[in-house]
């Protein structure tokens, strides 16, 4: 019995330090906040193909937007409070990304390719 508990509480800790390394691997989560009717410019050293992220607002709902350089809107997004993830295919380059709303949008994890 006591063999079995010995052996219980090695593999508890060896799956605690697994956990530990995975939690230490993971990036850091990057978020810009865009205030309303305010955007942040996109580009790529060759066309962009493709734009994701996770977006949400502390309160209230707001539209972020996909303009190409010509400001044409290309694609579009309610956000709320609850996160959104979001992945457009798109072939511009550069592109703009605004807040089209009257909330404050934090896009985290802000993926350009």
């Amino acid at each position: 019995m006591i063999n079995a508990a010995a052996q219980k509480e090695a593999a508890l800790a060896a799956v605690l330090e697994a956990i530990s390394k995975f939690e230490e691997e993971q990036p850091p989560v990057v978020c810009t906040e865009i205030e309303p009717n305010q955007s942040i410019s996109l580009s790529n050293p060759e066309s962009i193909t493709s734009v994701s992220f996770t977006a949400y607002t502390e309160t209230g709902t707001t539209t972020v937007e996909l303009y190409d350089i010509d400001e044409l809107i290309l694609k579009s997004v309610v956000v709320d409070d609850t996160q959104s993830t979001v992945t457009w295919t798109v072939l511009t380059n550069p592109a703009i990304l605004k807040n089209a709303g009257n909330a404050t949008v934090f896009v985290c994890n802000l993926i350009v390719e």
